[in-house]
């Protein structure tokens, strides 16, 4: 299931950049975050895993992907009460010691931990 919705640490409303198809469907950008030249905005629903467990009744998350430039510790909140089988964030951008707080937490929790020369991690239990 994909939930039309960003994840963030708090529930609000943000905006995403993207591209209006000649379908009529609306694409995000690469970074959706980021506004780029004949880029379009949408309004999306913003909200914390805990509270998209609850909307949608997750009793299981099988792929984390978060792509946050530097902010991947806020969405990363709560996950761990999931357990995704796979978790796949950005490390280049940020803070070294958010980096390593993150592979702890992730290590703590079962996870087996990669970084890779592209600025990606991966945690796998």
């Amino acid at each position: 299931m994909l939930a039309p919705v960003a994840v963030c640490s708090h529930n609000s409303v943000g905006v995403m950049h993207g591209t209006l198809a000649s379908d009529g469907s609306w694409i995000p950008n690469e970074l959706p975050w980021k506004r780029v030249e004949d880029s379009t905005t949408r309004k999306v629903n913003c909200r914390t895993l805990p509270s998209l467990r609850m909307q949608y009744h997750l009793e299981h998350i099988d792929i984390l992907q978060i792509a946050c430039d530097g902010y991947e510790m806020e969405p990363l909140t709560g996950f761990s009460t999931l357990r995704p089988h796979f978790v796949w964030y950005r490390y280049m951008k940020l803070n070294p010691s958010h980096a390593r707080f993150l592979e702890r937490k992730l290590e703590d929790s079962g996870y087996f931990v990669s970084y890779h020369p592209d600025g990606y991690a991966w945690g796998w239990l």
